[in-house]
């Protein structure tokens, strides 16, 4: 059986469909193998406190199966926790991910890759968050660099592929980390707004090293979003992604064929 995600959507089965209901129960679907017929059914991806609990969020899926994301776990009678989370495979009950450098475990696991290796991000001690990696099979964290900016700028780590290469963003400055290091490289951009801010942001990365994401572009169009890449050992924003070479950069390789 092929575990497929589901982020707030919903699977056909033949009584119909199964809702699920956006930002307070993590699943995934299970699927028969491609050409056997559309069957799904939910499988649920429960929080610390089992079914009852407040929310769980999943974001990413390997091959394997294995699920990140974050989920609740109650603390006292009034109060949750929120750590980031690795669900393995064929398992419903997550396992914590160390998230708790501000004292208060509070995470999110954006990406997983093939390995297992998950990032996402953490509360620090300043109370913003910084980018994180967990290496596949641990709960450890190793937090990942970011670029000089004042202590109080969130930054995210946002996908992961399965060299280890991690592509994020930091407030408003996309950012590339390269496997196995922390240093971050600040990504291009289109122009800056009368601020000094980019507006750019990165969200995957596929097994080239190519990324894309999102910015604005204050060269030509007064700062509207644009689709960008930045091609593989470089940082400069490309303008104009067509969907059809985004199909080509994430859905194709040499045992598929895509038109």
């Amino acid at each position: 059986m092929i575990r497929r995600e589901v982020f707030g959507q919903a699977c056909a089965s033949p009584s119909g469909l199964l809702g699920l209901a956006a930002g307070t129960v993590a699943a995934i679907c299970l699927a028969p193998a491609a050409g056997a017929g559309v069957m799904y059914r939910v499988e649920r991806l429960d929080t610390f406190d089992g079914p009852q609990g407040f929310r769980a969020l999943a974001r990413a899926v390997n091959d394997s199966g294995v699920v990140a994301g974050d989920a609740t776990r109650r603390v006292g009678t009034a109060g949750n926790d929120f750590p980031a989370v690795r669900w393995e495979a064929n398992t419903s009950l997550p396992t914590e991910l160390d998230s708790s450098r501000s004292g208060l475990p509070d995470g999110i696991g954006w990406g997983i890759n093939n390995a297992g290796d998950i990032v996402g991000a953490a509360m620090a001690q300043n109370l913003v968050r910084r980018p994180f990696r967990w290496a596949a099979g641990g709960t450890a964290a190793t937090e990942l660099g970011s670029l000089p900016a004042t202590p109080f700028v969130d930054a995210h780590a946002r996908a992961i592929n399965d060299r280890g290469d991690v592509v994020g963003y930091q407030r408003n400055f996309g950012i590339r980390w390269p496997a196995g290091g922390t240093a971050a490289t600040p990504l291009g951009n289109l122009g800056t707004g009368p601020t000094g801010s980019a507006e750019v942001f990165a969200y995957a990365i596929n097994e080239s090293g190519d990324a894309v994401g999102s910015a604005a572009d204050f060269q030509q169009s007064g700062g509207r979003g644009r689709a960008v890449v930045w091609p593989a050992g470089g940082t400069a924003a490309v303008l104009g992604v067509h969907v059809h070479l985004l199909r080509h950069l994430f859905t194709c390789d040499s045992s598929s064929s895509c038109p």
